[in-house]
């Protein structure tokens, strides 16, 4: 017996977290490693003890010390990590997207395939909107297929979120049935209508109403609007029509614009305008209000989710332009709000802006000549101290707003 063993085991949960506490980053890992071959292993939460230095070996880029960590976890308490991997799943796929290893991606999405129901809060639905900003558009699609059924059948959900997966399955078979139009080829609506009611999308008629709205191929044309109220069916008709704009000028997915524009999809933001000449304007704190209120700033569970919306809200302005819903100037005077807000964010996510990199990745995000200084400042965020990757955004916010 080694003078680790002699010292550490039979030793209290107490004693080894008081002693874990007291290390370096760099000592706990080696630390945790020595308590993995004591025999019989200690009793202690051994789940707390990794997510503690995860976050630690990851912004160093020690991946292989993370996994030696998690894989003797997953071999030695497999029963555990099924109901508890969502922390540690979600920083390793924040990793594995940012340095853009698809393959490594690919393998820690199969362990949430297997456990989706688990996972819900943390990770689970968390990974569509990854995948989608990500523009993994056919990895989003084939992991909703995958994993809806067990999410649809569960008894373990209070509110259960099938809708979220089925209605990216929905879009990508509605964008087939557009394609397929644009082919100058003949729908098989049946077939179409009956696959959607597989995945509880059973209003006949709805879906008859929007394949006659996709009947129409993408023309230099703009829709009109001949009602002074929005209603479902105004937001469901501009909703198809930008994602054919979408599809035509950027050749963006249905499932990329359809939760960009969803965000809009708020009879709120639309409440006392009586008139469709300015229905789609909306003041500063109108736009305020509404983001407040979807953002989730206690838990941060929606936090990328709504960090894409808001810097996606550009492609709503343009569109709602483009159409002649609002004129020049207040196209202008949004733009100058969408700025605003995405400033906003790049301060509210000041030590996490790296995961969200994909916005440099979208068509036609306007840096204003500084993309060079935006994608410095979100590489910086994830290598440094949090206090200093907020600071570094405050500052960078202030002298974007002082411009």
């Amino acid at each position: 017996m080694n003078e680790f063993e002699k010292k550490w085991l039979n030793q209290t949960d107490d004693e080894i977290y008081e002693h874990f506490d007291s290390l370096s980053d760099d000592d706990k890992f080696e630390f945790l490693l020595g308590l993995t071959n004591l025999n019989p292993l200690p009793e202690i939460d051994w789940i707390d003890y990794i997510s503690d230095i995860i976050n630690y070996l990851l912004s160093n880029d020690n991946i292989e010390k993370s996994l030696i960590l998690v894989d003797w976890f997953i071999v030695n308490f497999p029963k555990e990590y099924e109901t508890k991997y969502g922390f540690i799943e979600r920083e390793l796929i924040n990793y594995f997207i940012y340095k853009k290893d698809w393959e490594s991606v690919n393998k820690r999405i199969a362990i949430i395939k297997n456990y989706p129901v688990l996972g819900v809060d943390i990770i689970t639905i968390r990974l569509i909107y990854q995948l989608l900003y990500n523009l993994k558009f056919d990895a989003v699609v084939e992991y909703c297929l995958a994993v809806r059924k067990d999410i649809a059948d569960s008894d373990k959900l209070f509110v259960n979120p099938e809708e979220d997966f089925a209605i990216i399955i929905y879009l990508r078979k509605i964008q087939d049935y557009y394609e397929t139009i644009l082919h100058y080829e003949e729908p098989d609506r049946d077939k179409l209508v009956q696959e959607l009611k597989e995945i509880n999308f059973t209003d006949k008629e709805s879906i008859l109403q929007v394949l006659k709205h996709l009947d129409k191929a993408f023309v230099e044309e703009k829709p009109k609007i001949e009602t002074n109220r929005i209603t479902n069916e105004v937001f469901k008709l501009l909703n198809i029509e930008f994602m054919k704009y979408m599809y035509y000028k950027y050749k963006l997915p249905f499932v990329f614009s359809n939760t960009i524009f969803m965000f809009f999809a708020n009879s709120k933001l639309y409440s006392n305008k009586k008139y469709v000449k300015n229905v789609f304007y909306f003041e500063k704190n109108t736009l305020n209000k509404h983001i407040a209120e979807s953002y989730d700033n206690v838990y941060g569970t929606n936090n990328l989710e709504i960090f894409g919306k808001v810097w996606g809200m550009y492609y709503v302005f343009d569109f709602f332009h483009y159409y002649g819903l609002i004129n020049k100037l207040e196209f202008n005077n949004l733009i100058k709000y969408y700025e605003y807000f995405r400033n906003e964010f790049i301060y509210i996510e000041g030590s996490d802006l790296w995961i969200y990199k994909f916005v440099f990745e979208w068509p036609e995000i306007d840096f204003q000549n500084r993309k060079q200084e935006y994608i410095k400042l979100f590489d910086e965020s994830r290598s440094i101290p949090q206090v200093d990757a907020y600071e570094n955004a405050k500052m960078f916010v202030e002298k974007l707003n002082n411009n």
